[in-house]
């Protein structure tokens, strides 16, 4: 291992050392002759997104194209670049100021993304945001029964998400208002099935169903005798609710 680290440091440096040449090498910026430098490497990143990722590729190609509120000194402490103050005014909630000069524009996506995605994004803002929340009573203790159980985590924003598992069937976990939730659950005493059992019998006993379920990396847990049946009912209420509230 520490000859792996040493050879992966001595390639970095190596790396270093030549982009530096080829970067004093450039002319000015401005200058008879810019040209663009090209920085390989081994994979793309992710999306553009700087608040969406850990991974570090990624992190690099976004970190050289943004500029950030906060970064990082030679002592590795939290100094301003964009922001030159920020305080924390409530528990969620934090107030920065911009240096002089510093403008945050929202971009134009006009022509660049299509009709369908522009709805897609709406949709996702509106479920990130708890923009829509039920009315009525019983759906909107249902709300809060899947918030205090962590139903969110893995059904996404209210419940709208499809986050990835690999090796699901789909490949996903689905939504509750998904097109294909009808499928997984023909009826309320499945859904009931499905949050007590983890699985509704119908799925346990069909031998194809039963082989993806248990292959399935994140697997939906039993919460029989750790939910209270008004809350299953709550559940369900929420969940109808959902799907007459389609985004």
């Amino acid at each position: 291992m520490s000859t792996t680290i040493r050879s992966l440091t001595m390639i970095a440096a190596v790396v270093a050392t030549t982009l530096a040449a080829q970067l004093a090498a450039l002319p000015v910026a401005g200058a008879a002759g810019e040209r663009d430098i090209t920085v390989a490497q081994g994979i793309d990143a992710e999306f553009l997104d700087v608040q969406m990722t850990n991974n570090i590729v990624t992190l690099i190609i976004n970190t050289s194209i943004y500029d950030t509120l906060l970064t990082r000194d030679k002592q590795l402490q939290l100094v301003g670049n964009l922001a030159v103050g920020y305080k924390l005014v409530s528990e969620k909630v934090w107030e920065v100021k911009l240096r002089q000069g510093a403008v945050i524009h929202m971009p134009a996506w006009r022509k660049v993304l299509s009709e369908g995605e522009v709805d897609d994004l709406v949709a996702f803002v509106k479920a990130v945001s708890d923009l829509e929340t039920p009315r009525e009573e019983k759906a909107s203790a249902g709300r809060d029964v899947a918030t205090r159980m962590g139903c969110f985590n893995c059904h996404g924003p209210q419940g709208r998400g499809a986050m990835p598992n690999a090796r699901a069937f789909k490949g996903y976990i689905p939504s509750w208002d998904g097109a294909d939730f009808p499928d997984l659950a023909h009826d309320d005493g499945e859904i009931r099935e499905w949050v007590l059992d983890g699985r509704p019998r119908r799925l346990q006993d069909n031998r194809l169903a039963r082989f993806f379920l248990e292959r399935q990396p994140i697997q939906m847990p039993a919460y029989r005798g750790h939910v209270a049946p008004a809350d299953v009912d709550r559940l369900v209420d929420y969940i109808h609710w959902l799907r007459q509230h389609p985004y």
